[in-house]
């Protein structure tokens, strides 16, 4: 489990998803899950309009960098 080190806010842009913001803020798609857990009122909603506020919660980034998959890796020689 990632531990949140702080909550930030986050504006949506026009046609923006969970999984596209995620990819944003945390080179990540598959923390869109974390994102919908804090925003669960949008938990339905597909693409974004402009505007919107959601909660973003900050990681260290060591932490997400130790969840990634192998394949997600970097590979040093």
């Amino acid at each position: 489990m990632l531990e949140v080190i702080r909550l930030d806010e986050y504006i949506t842009s026009e046609g923006e998803t969970f999984d596209s913001i995620a990819y944003e803020l945390y080179d990540n798609e598959f923390l869109a899950s974390e994102l919908i857990a804090f925003n669960p009122w949008y938990a339905s909603t597909l693409i974004f309009h402009s505007g919107i506020i959601l909660i973003v919660p900050v990681y260290n980034q060591t932490e997400i960098a130790n969840d990634l998959p192998p394949w997600r890796t970097e590979v040093s020689l």
